[in-house]
This record gives structure tokens, sequence and C-alpha cells, in this order.
């Protein structure tokens, strides 16, 4: 359900690495679980907001442009100076 209340949440594996935008309602274990299905054991979360899952759409069209176009990946975004902006708003800092 869309409506149900969780966590948009930012994850990044090393510095200068790709950022992962994605929604949880127990945020350490999805970033867990997307650190083991990329093979990335580094990925660690950045920060992460309250919200349902429609936040995190708005969050994703915001950075629109940042997007990495990388198969398989698609709720990952290069680390921008857009993408840097949005995770320091929610009290953030990339790697």
């Amino acid at each position: 359900d869309g409506h149900v209340l969780g966590r948009v949440y930012f994850a990044q594996a090393a510095s200068g690495g790709l950022v992962k935008i994605g929604w949880a309602v127990n945020v350490r274990r999805r970033v867990i679980q997307v650190a083991c299905e990329n093979h990335m054991p580094g990925l660690r979360p950045l920060t992460s907001v309250e919200g349902i899952r429609i936040d995190e759409g708005r969050v994703h069209r915001a950075v629109k442009d940042s997007r990495a176009h990388v198969p398989g990946r698609r709720e990952w975004f290069q680390p921008t100076c857009a993408v840097r902006r949005v995770v320091e708003a929610f009290g953030g800092k990339l790697l």
C-alpha cells in the first residue's frame, strides 16, 4: 500500500559512489538487503526521513537528472550537487 508510513532513505557504498534512494519500514534491514543484492558490502545509510512511497517518488523526481543509467539499478543516482543538497536537507552527508 502506498500510504504505509516508513522512511525515505539515502545510502552510499563509497566516497564518490552511487547513491541509493529508497523507501522502507526498516531502513537498516533494507540497506543490508540492498547491499547483498548489489554486491556492495560497504553500503551504509546516510540519512532517512519519515514518509510514504509517494514521498520517495517525489525525491526521485527532484533529482531525476542525476539518475544513474545502470541496468538493474533503477533507484540509484550519481552523487551530484543536486543529490548532495537533498541528502544534506534531510540531515545527512555524502561519503
